[in-house]
């Protein structure tokens, strides 16, 4: 096909799922389809003019079919999934199940904060034409997010079993079998998962410890034992060294009183590790009597959905994520021709900008914004309106 399409001899236009077929693509291959009205010239455009930056780009998320999906790509913070476990409830299964906005996301895994903060940072500065589809990281709070950029968006939870611990929806699934785990009230399951919580305090402590001790993979490239030896012993002894100069006891006092702080405020459901507390809540109650493990997660993240606790905790960082505004917004604008219009544009990007921040963004207006965006782009000179297109397609809507 690519010879007779080098040849000139025929235009092939066909339909894919496969991934290994989009991967396969070369820089110069590849194509996206633009929103009609949003598009600095055609609606048809190359994805990356590098073949280097779509390399990148393919490894950032895991593929070229992350990148076609006309969706927002957004990278969550979350252990890794076993791989080539098929029955495996994966975190993007389980966002999907307890988030109605999820399903409107291609979601691709990190494995910490900073590596989802990263992650998006760098598939932004990778330079792709991604028409209507902003790229966010969705991390944890349990650290501070001062230094973060605004695309990456915190919620008060460690991972995504956090939002499963729902006391009164796991009675829900649970309450018709009550004879046969040995539960026969809402209270029951409060009280085992605060008994396990309990049990939790020193492992919690534990786990901050171990997040915050410096690391490193030792090996040499000496030949000879003896210098393999003393090489290995050196950066052992820099290690230590390190771990000195941090002040442990001082760093455990400090990690026992966080703990004791998230025991004393009732959030130790959201910021514990939720993937320890799920499983122990599981094997100390048999339930494997009633559910196999997947069985039990998806159920539970099916009753989590209707609840009002995950409405609570999910909605805000969802809403910032559905409802973008990209900061410089009103500075992309002032470099338009003066008018009234822009006036008026400024205005409005601003106060859209402003709710944003305040966690309270407004949804109403949004479409007729990019529409009038798109109008006012058309009326500037060439690089002035690719920005003002690229900050059309970048605001959220409902």
């Amino acid at each position: 096909m690519r010879t007779i399409a080098h040849q000139r001899r025929a235009q092939f236009i066909f339909a894919t799922q496969s991934p290994v077929f989009l991967d396969s693509l070369q820089d110069d291959e590849l194509y996206v389809l633009s929103p009609p009205g949003y598009a600095v010239e055609n609606q048809l455009s190359r994805l990356s003019s590098s073949a280097e930056r779509l390399e990148v780009a393919r490894g950032l998320t895991g593929g070229t079919h992350m990148l076609t999906r006309g969706k927002p790509i957004v990278f969550i913070e979350g252990e890794s999934t076993v791989t080539g476990n098929r029955s495996a409830v994966t975190d993007e299964r389980l966002i999907k199940l307890l988030i109605p906005e999820a399903k409107h996301w291609a979601i691709a895994p990190a494995r910490s904060r900073n590596e989802a903060a990263s992650a998006a940072q760098s598939l932004r500065n990778a330079s792709l034409h991604l028409p209507g589809m902003p790229v966010f990281g969705l991390v944890d709070s349990d650290t501070s997010a001062a230094g973060l950029p605004d695309y990456v968006v915190s919620w008060p939870v460690a991972m995504i079993e956090n939002l499963l611990l729902d006391p009164e929806q796991l009675w829900e699934i649970l309450k018709d079998h009550g004879p046969t785990v040995g539960m026969s009230s809402l209270g029951d399951v409060t009280q085992s998962l605060d008994s396990i919580v309990a049990d939790r305090v020193e492992e919690e402590v534990r786990l901050r410890i171990r997040a915050s001790v410096p690391g490193a993979f030792i090996t040499t490239d000496k030949v000879d034992l003896q210098q393999a030896v003393n090489d290995i012993d050196k950066k052992v002894s820099e290690l230590k060294e390190k771990i000195t100069r941090m002040g442990l006891p001082d760093k455990v006092m400090i990690f026992r009183s966080r703990v004791q702080e998230i025991l004393n405020s009732g959030e130790a459901l959201e910021r514990f590790h939720g993937k320890s507390i799920l499983a122990e809540f599981y094997k100390r109650n048999s339930l494997s009597k009633v559910f196999a493990i997947n069985g039990f997660k998806i159920a539970a993240a099916q009753a989590a959905a209707r609840g009002d606790r995950i409405h609570r905790i999910a909605s805000p960082a969802a809403s910032k994520i559905r409802l973008y505004i990209p900061q410089n917004g009103v500075e992309v604008l002032e470099r338009g021709a003066e008018s009234p219009e822009r006036e008026q544009l400024i205005a409005e990007v601003g106060l859209h900008r402003s709710s944003w921040e305040s966690g309270s963004p407004m949804s109403a207006g949004r479409e007729k914004l990019r529409e009038s965006l798109a109008r006012y782009a058309r009326q500037q000179e060439p690089t002035t309106a690719a920005e003002i297109f690229h900050l059309a397609n970048e605001i959220g809507t409902p």
